[in-house]
């Protein structure tokens, strides 16, 4: 049983949609990605400021601030950890997604083989 032309640009537009609604979340999911790895960035750049700035002459007593230094860099260690735990999970998820959507746009293009193959059908019914 063949599936009539209407039928088929019907079934077209339905996977378009789905094909829409997959990018649509692998974007979403990738926007979440860049923000981590933006926050990765950030820590980077406050480390280079630190460094920098700790080669200043300091005047105040150096024990306190080193102290400081050390909750600072063991804070920032298990920021940069949660975030790379974050990032791996994101990744996961993306790669979820991303597959996804590959299968959503076979579907878009199986879809449309068969649109055109029952236009030309159609066509040379004529």
């Amino acid at each position: 049983m063949s599936m009539k032309l209407a039928d088929l640009k019907n079934l077209g537009r339905l996977a378009d949609f789905v094909l829409d609604r997959e990018l649509a979340n692998l974007a979403q999911i990738t926007g979440k990605r860049d923000d981590v790895r933006n926050h990765l960035s950030g820590l980077e750049r406050e480390l280079l400021v630190f460094l920098s700035e700790r080669s200043a002459p300091v005047s105040t007593s150096a024990e306190p601030l080193a102290q400081h230094d050390r909750d600072w860099q063991e804070w920032r260690r298990q920021k940069r950890r949660e975030l790379n735990v974050s990032l791996a999970a994101i990744e996961a998820e993306r790669e979820a997604a991303r597959v996804v959507a590959k299968t959503a746009f076979g579907r878009v293009q199986a879809v449309e083989k068969l649109v055109q193959r029952s236009h030309n059908k159609a066509l040379k019914g004529k």
